[in-house]
């Protein structure tokens, strides 16, 4: 079962990854050209969404794993 924090990390992937496979099948363009001239991504809500939840969920991880070890200047 997936957390709602990959569920919307695989949408947002998924999404950019259709959205320049659709870019570099439609341009002309040599690759190096379509590299450098390529559109930038768009911004959605969900980013902001997603954002927040990805700092929550890198929080909880760090206060997991400080959570064994002692704090700094700390002798063990």
């Amino acid at each position: 079962m997936m957390t709602t924090a990959q569920q919307l990390i695989h949408h947002d992937i998924a999404q950019s990854n259709r959205i320049m496979q659709r870019y570099y099948k439609s341009s002309s363009l040599p690759f190096i050209e379509k590299r450098k001239h390529k559109p930038e991504a768009c911004k959605y809500r969900r980013d902001r969404v997603l954002h927040a939840i990805m700092n929550r969920e890198m929080e909880r991880v760090l206060r997991i794993i400080g959570a064994g070890q002692p704090a700094r200047g700390e002798e063990k």
